[in-house]
């Protein structure tokens, strides 16, 4: 032997080896011969006889390294190529090698200077990671050098063994060898099955080792390293956990282990537990060294999880568990995973074990641990999450199972049990759940709702709507649309319990929709009562409102759509089968009640419903109104109830149906119509709000109701009830000022209208309050502003009129007064057996007078009366006069033959200029070219006196600024036309007795108290002068202060007050009713105002708008200067932007704050949606008035007429509050202007009377001679 010699066979070894991995691609074995002539080289080197080189030259050394590190490389490259043959005569030359030199020195100076004992040995191991070699070749390599003389080489074998097992083979041969094929987790299978054999196996050659309790020690603990490494830290973990369990098997069997040895053996069986399990086919071997060690093993925590480990696959199999053992394990699992907060095994297997054994069938005494198992899953469940998910999702959705296994079986008490105890953490478990496990726990928990165990049901509803509220607020709305599904399934299932259903139809029934800014949806939102979140412990403060959850577009597929759409014509159709098949009243209440509201809110998105559901609410409450068939299919009608209350509900569904009249015919939009003229008698609730309708429908389908106008006039002429003439009287009122409407009247519908207001004006007329009533009457003051709202409808019909009609109603309008006074005693017989009539008579009849010849302004061209010197003149060049009810003044003018006459009534003032055309012998002749004077031109105009002074204003900014939008209340215009010479005429007629020559009582002007009382007249106003205070309420105000410090609005409140009326620059108007706003160059109230005046009647609004006024935020931090106005007007109009919907008395607090008008604005204009504000007019409690005005129910009132049919609410409002005001100042009752000028007319003729000693006219009233159309 020499080196040369070793070194090529070390050569050829190593060639093979290189061979091995240049053909790994393929299957050519034509290395093998080359292996093989290695192989016996290696073997004649060293023959079978013993050898001793103990006296082997130095030389020889590093030849012997060289061969075995070749052997080494052999026998890796053979093993990982799968040349198990060639590594086993490779392994068989490497232990030849090493029996030779056992019992010399001469291999020690080379393992101790170099890696060959390294590569050796995890050659080696490499070979014995694979089942299908010679075990024993293997083993007799580790063997030679774990028991070699060597100490040295048997420590350093040892070290190399357990380095293998811990951290697997490092970078030990080169990478050109074994280009990316070593795996470091061969070497540690292989080493752990070499040491698991050798060290703890039976067998007298190993004893030694077998009994060294450090060696077992340094060994388990390498066992323990190896374990807990990650199974994503090697590709083949699978085999590694599989080669430790057998490894393991081996172990737990040793006769020399001691109580250490086992736990760490206990050690490395954890980490091994909770990591192979997720690796299919090791059950069975698990369970193996489970139950060895569970043997072996004394009590402990780790007993008894493998007592869990053991049990738990055999639940199944009815494996009868003490009750003991499973209480034990319970509070094991407890502690360990909930308070240690440590994980014993994987997820899936903690809980499939909890399920199984909670509903294991044939297990004794489970019902009196049931509780304890659902309570212990429950708190793993809320333990075992992580930073981003409380819950951990495969346990939540692992409760679920659970809960729907439990709800099926809800008929035990324990059962029950445990469905309470996951609802009540329903919430922390529902947001651990994807889309599709979400929707699997609403229908499981649907279907506890419709079981007929009460208590599940109650527990699996209130879950439904806490689960609403979760969905909403914390999952972006997903599942809400199933939520609204099942609900609606839920109540309209007649198998569910009543209380369940009722609970499921209140929340559906508080679905809203409502739209966002710059978007082409609308979404929802649920405004559930106090009461049911109360029931469902939900907090009242939580806005249940959606900025995802859309509503479906009845032209899409529901299923096809890809988003979260609510399906709402699914749900109407279910409301509708409830209304008309339910046989509970209490069911039937709750949707009838509830439906009207929720209605209007989807009459607001038109495209929210489809067709087909639109016409089917107009079909089914139409036919229940025709064929009164409300409730009819319930069978507890209560005693108690009133079907009249019902039917105003149904009214109150059509009344939002109707507001689809652009997807209806004229025949479907007439039968509506029909439906609400029947309201109008049949049922005694009803009439109020249907005639409301009627009205409200003049302004939204006029077209429609030219048609129903003159049936419905037959119709409210029957309702004579004093709480029915307010709405007559306002009905009558909007349709006077649309004479578009009523062009199919005739004279027998127009003759009702003047009969209708006729009858009430004696009704108010003959009601008064006494003075030591400290609170208002109702009654009293209900029929006291039908009074004066019953003037005002004469006034505008008759003023409508043609002019050549007017002459011919006269008659029928005196006799109807006539009929009435003396219906109501109002008469009293006279002297000379005649009859003294009413100022109520008197003022109609002047104002036929005024108005039944010509078209005639109330007042003159010239604002101010009392400041025109020709007009108050009371020099020599002046005569007045009392005749009848007038007062007549003629004035000379300056220019010869010129003279002014004007004639002073209750209802106006009449100027004429006439010029004498006859010589006057006085020396001088008239002039015939003299030019008629400025004031001759004034009053032959026909113009509006608030548009000539806003024309004449400074500022032309605010003068052209345009009239009040198209509304149905823009009064007419006249034209300057020629006058019937009977209006000349009846001017000087004496009335109202014409029986006999009535005396003229002259009027001594120069006495001080006549020159008084005519001013005083003067300054009385003709007609109603009105003010109406306007506020704008920003984004969630909700305060005074905050209200009036607004000094802007939205472009939908500012094309709002546009709409009121015109604008004036305030600074020195003149000629405008104000309410009491600066017009000094201060400026102190702002710079302009919006005033309105009826040029028919002359009722004059001046809105005192908070916006146009200035505001102080440090001088003024209140708003004193605004409230100054605002607090003292009658009426308040708020125009509410701030989603609150918390507008009351109390928010702009005042003493004579009597009637707010609340203005909502819904949503803006779009393709989806219409423009359209919710308006409601409230009345003050402190009143006692039942619901009075169009609004008192609230409508919606679309954008384009909205500033017109609030100015209209608002002036009869103000009606209203005028008459309420003065009754409780002196308790003497209402004084219109004109009843005020017609009495202070004729005080001041009974004193002329007295002081001339001339007899009282008291010549009678009979209709021959009270007629003035027949001797004019």
């Amino acid at each position: 032997m020499n080196s040369s010699g070793i070194d090529e066979v070390a050569t050829a070894l190593r060639a093979a080896a290189l061979a091995h991995s240049a053909q790994a691609a393929s299957d050519d074995i034509s290395s093998s011969g080359a292996t093989a002539a290695a192989i016996t080289a290696v073997t004649a080197l060293f023959p079978d006889e013993d050898y001793a080189y103990v006296d082997t030259p130095t030389e020889l050394l590093p030849a012997l390294d060289r061969l075995l590190d070749a052997l080494a490389t052999l026998i890796a490259s053979a093993s990982l190529f799968n040349r198990q043959a060639e590594a086993s005569s490779a392994l068989r030359a490497s232990a030849a090698v090493l029996e030779a030199t056992a019992n010399a020195q001469v291999l020690l100076p080379i393992f101790a200077a170099s890696i060959t004992l390294s590569r050796l040995l995890g050659a080696v191991c490499l070979y014995l990671s694979f089942s299908n070699v010679l075990f024993e070749s293997g083993i007799q390599v580790v063997q030679s050098l774990l028991t070699s003389s060597s100490k040295r080489i048997s420590q350093q074998t040892h070290s190399e063994i357990c380095n293998l097992i811990a951290n697997g083979l490092q970078d030990t041969f080169d990478r050109d060898v074994f280009p990316s094929r070593l795996s470091t987790s061969l070497a540690r299978i292989g080493a752990i099955r070499a040491l698991a054999y050798l060290c703890f196996s039976k067998g007298p050659v190993v004893d030694t080792f077998a009994t060294s309790h450090s060696f077992r020690k340094t060994v388990l603990h390498s066992c323990v390293t190896a374990s807990i490494c990650a199974p994503s830290s090697f590709p083949d973990y699978p085999d590694f956990a599989k080669s430790m369990l057998e490894s393991m098997d081996i172990l737990v069997r040793g006769n020399h282990l001691t109580p250490d040895d086992h736990e760490l053996l206990a050690d490395v069986a954890r980490n091994l537990i909770q990591r192979c399990l997720p690796f299919a086919n090791h059950e069975e071997l698990l369970f193996k060294v489970c139950n060895a060690l569970f043997n072996a093993l004394p009590a402990s925590d780790f007993r008894r999880e493998l007592a869990f480990i053991l049990y738990a696959p055999r639940i199944t199999q009815d494996v009868k568990i003490p009750v003991i053992i499973l209480t034990d394990l319970l509070a094991f699992l407890r502690l360990k995973v909930i308070e240690e907060q440590t994980f014993i095994l994987s997820d899936n297997s903690v809980l499939h074990f909890l399920r199984d054994v909670f509903f294991a069938k044939n297990l004794d005494d489970m019902k009196t641990v049931r509780k304890s198992i659902i309570d212990c899953t429950v708190d793993i469940i809320l333990t075992c999450g992580d930073a981003n998910s409380p819950v951990s999702p495969g346990f939540a959705a692992m409760i679920v199972d659970i809960l729907r296994l439990c709800i099926s079986r809800s008929d035990s008490p324990e059962y029950i049990e445990a469905i309470s105890i996951i609802l009540r953490s329903l919430d922390s478990i529902a947001l651990a759940l994807k889309k599709r496990e979400f929707n699997n726990l609403l229908h499981t928990i649907h279907g506890g709702c419709i079981c007929q165990s009460l208590e599940v049901s109650e527990m699996c509803t209130k879950s439904l709507l806490r689960l609403m509220k979760l969905c909403i607020t914390e999952r972006f709305s997903v599942g809400v649309d199933i939520l609204v599904e099942i609900l609606v399934e839920i109540f309209s299932n007649s198998a569910s319990i009543l209380d369940i259903r009722l609970r499921c139809l209140q929340c559906v029934l508080s679905m809203r929709l409502y739209s966002v800014t710059y978007s082409d949806c609308f979404y929802v939102k649920f405004l559930l009562d106090h009461d049911l979140l109360t029931w469902a412990d939900i907090d009242p403060k939580v806005e249940l409102t959606s900025s995802k959850l859309k509503v479906i577009e009845p032209s899409k597929n529901y299923r096809d759509t890809g988003s979260t759409w609510v399906n709402l014509d699914a749900y109407i159709g279910a409301v509708l089968k409830v209304l008309e098949t339910v046989t509970q009243w209490e069911l039937f209440r709750v949707a009838i009640y509830g439906l009207p509201k929720q209605l209007q809110n989807f009459a607001i998105f038109p495209s929210a419903l489809s067709t087909n559901s639109v016409e089917s609410l107009r079909i089914f409450f139409c036919d229940t109104v025709v064929a009164e068939t409300v409730a009819a299919s319930v069978i507890n009608f209560p005693t108690t109830a009133k079907k009249s209350e019902l039917y105003a509900e149904v009214f109150g569904c059509l009344s939002s149906v109707i507001l689809w009249h652009k997807d209806f015919s004229k025949i479907q939009v007439d039968e509506v119509l029909k439906c609400f003229q029947l309201g109008l008698h049949r049922w005694p609730l009803t009439a109020r709000f249907c005639l409301n309708e009627l009205t409200f429908l003049l302004t939204e389908i006029p077209l429609s109701m030219v048609r129903a106008v003159p049936e419905v006039m037959t119709k409210i002429s029957r309702l004579t009830s004093l709480q029915m003439a307010p709405h007559v009287l306002e009905f009558l009122s909007t349709l006077g000022r649309m004479p578009e409407i009523y062009v199919n009247l005739n004279e027998a519908n127009y003759k009702r209208v003047f009969g209708i207001a006729l009858q009430h004006i004696q009704t108010g007329a003959a009601t008064s309050i006494p003075s030591s009533q400290n609170a208002l009457s109702t009654s009293p003051l209900v029929a006291q502003y039908s009074s004066q709202l019953a003037y005002h409808v004469i006034n505008v019909w008759f003023v409508n009129l043609n002019i050549e009609d007017r002459r011919k109603y006269v008659p029928f309008i005196l006799a109807s007064v006539l009929a009435h006074e003396a219906a109501a005693g109002n008469v009293s017989p006279s002297i000379s057996g005649g009859n003294v009539v009413s100022e109520s008579v008197e003022i109609v009849v002047d104002m036929l007078v005024q108005n039944t010849f010509a078209n005639c302004a109330r007042h003159p061209g010239f604002a101010v009366l009392s400041t025109d010197s020709a007009f108050n003149d009371f020099s020599a060049n002046s005569k007045w006069w009392l005749v009848g009810n007038s007062i007549i003044s003629i004035h000379r003018q300056n220019l010869t033959g010129w003279a002014t006459v004007a004639i002073r009534r209750p209802s106006g003032v009449v100027v004429f200029s006439s010029k004498l055309e006859n010589r006057l012998f006085d020396g001088t002749l008239t002039g015939s070219n003299i030019s008629i004077p400025s004031l001759v031109e004034r009053a032959v105009q026909d113009g509006d006196t608030l548009g000539a002074v806003a024309e004449a204003s400074e500022n032309k900014e605010f003068a052209q600024q345009s009239k009040s939008s198209l509304s149905p209340e823009i009064p007419p215009t006249f034209a300057v036309a020629a006058l019937d010479p009977s209006f000349f005429l009846v001017q000087f007629a004496v009335y109202p007795a014409q029986s006999k020559p009535t005396q003229h009582i002259p009027l001594p002007c120069s006495e001080d108290s006549v020159n008084r009382a005519i001013k005083v007249l003067d300054r009385t106003p003709f007609s109603d002068l009105h003010k109406i205070g306007v506020l704008y309420v920003g984004r969630n105000q909700t305060t005074e202060k905050e209200i009036l410090q607004n000094t802007s609005g939205s472009p939908a409140y500012t094309r709002f007050i546009n709409g009121l009326g015109r604008m004036f620059r305030l600074n020195g108007l003149r000629g405008v009713h104000t309410g009491g706003l600066d017009t000094s160059p201060a400026e102190i109230d702002g710079k302009a105002c919006i005033a309105w005046e009826d040029s028919v009647l002359g009722n004059q609004i001046v809105f005192h708008i908070a916006t146009l006024m200035p505001s102080d935020v440090e001088k003024d931090p209140l708003g004193s200067l605004k409230k100054r106005h605002i607090g003292n007007d009658f009426v308040s109009i708020f125009f509410d932007d701030s989603g609150k919907g918390a507008i009351s008395f109390d928010t702009l607090p005042g003493q004579f704050n009597f009637v707010n008008i609340i203005i909502t604005p819904l949503n803006s204009a779009s393709e989806n949606c219409m423009e359209r504000y919710h308006v409601v007019m409230k009345a003050k409690p402190d009143l006692g008035l039942p619901p009075i005005g169009v609004f008192a129910d609230g409508f919606l009132v679309d954008g384009s007429v909205l500033a017109g049919v609030v100015r209209r609410a608002a002036l009869h409002a103000n009606m209203l509050a005028l008459v309420a005001v003065q009754n409780r100042a002196g308790g003497l009752g209402f004084t219109s202007n004109v009843r005020e000028r017609l009495r202070q007319i004729k005080r001041l003729a009974e004193r002329m009377r007295n002081g001339a000693d001339l007899a009282k006219d008291d010549s009678g009233m009979r209709l021959e001679l009270f007629d003035f159309t027949r001797y004019i």
